[in-house]
């Protein structure tokens, strides 16, 4: 990890350990010990998230879950959440950059070299014109911050094996890329239009 990057995020998270806390005490891991027959003193902030791991997948994937929580304690991992990552993990814009700076660095190398297949030399053909670029993303923790990044909110939520599509392609001689997640276009905070596309040139300048 970069130097000075886990001082930083350890300092967001504590600042969003405390605002939790001071909103709702420890009603969240009393909450979470009773459901999964622990002592209360064993659950906390930072170790919340690894708990809720196999809750929050299983449910999201129509899997068996492994114990009951009522509405209420559903609304408080909600707030969980959100203060884990909006005001803790991703709470500083520049941080989630570095998080994210090999994702995005990867991404516009390749969509600059299919540019390049596509209007220089041999290789200039219609396979090349086909090929679009989707990473799949099994760790919650880089996909949330690729879409926080991105400027994307769907829920506080984690989600897990996503996947967010990149789709170059040329238009009347022009070239645009295209950006979705689970077939839902992305606006790229405005950049794109409805549909997800952006011209290529604005796309970079985003990036």
């Amino acid at each position: 990890m970069y130097g000075g990057l886990k001082d930083d995020i350890r300092k967001n998270l504590n600042k969003a350990k405390s605002e939790f806390e001071e909103k709702y005490q420890n009603r969240l891991y009393e909450s979470l010990a009773r459901a999964m027959n622990k002592n209360p003193s064993d659950i906390n902030f930072a170790n919340t998230i690894l708990y809720l791991d196999d809750y929050i997948t299983a449910k999201a994937n129509g899997q068996r879950i492994p114990y009951t929580l009522d509405f209420q304690t559903e609304t408080l991992i909600d707030e969980y959440y959100t203060h884990y990552y909006e005001l803790g993990l991703f709470g500083d814009t520049a941080l989630t950059r570095v998080l994210t700076s090999s994702y995005f660095t990867n991404l516009g190398k390749e969509l600059l070299a299919k540019h390049t297949a596509m209007t220089e030399g041999k290789n200039a053909d219609k396979f090349i014109r086909e090929l679009k670029h989707a990473v799949h993303v099994s760790n919650d923790q880089t996909f949330a911050a690729v879409m926080h990044q991105l400027g994307e909110r769907h829920g506080p939520r984690p989600s897990f094996a996503r996947q967010v599509d990149w789709v170059f392609f040329e238009r009347r001689g022009e070239f645009y890329v295209k950006a979705e997640s689970d077939g839902h276009p992305l606006r790229l905070e405005g950049n794109a239009n409805e549909a997800g596309e952006v011209e290529l040139g604005i796309f970079m300048e985003y990036l």
